[in-house]
């Protein structure tokens, strides 16, 4: 009765493994942009109020912006 219980506990039993295959794709590449319009106030985290060192109004300017003056 050894004989065949060290028989039986020795022999090569292989378990049938099933590979599974699966299927191998290259993902397509596209820039996307989304687009919403929401509505909203931007306000600043610090206000910073901008006037003038002397009252009253500009009648005309002489010089275009980003014209380059001389003193």
């Amino acid at each position: 009765m050894s004989i065949l219980l060290l028989t039986v506990a020795c022999s090569n039993h292989e378990a049938k493994k099933e590979e599974a295959q699966y299927l191998v794709t290259n993902p397509i590449q596209v820039d996307t942009g989304f687009t919403r319009e929401y509505v909203c106030q931007i306000r600043a985290h610090r206000h910073i109020e901008i006037r003038a060192l002397e009252r009253g109004y500009l009648k005309q300017i002489y010089v275009d912006e980003g014209q380059h003056v001389h003193q």
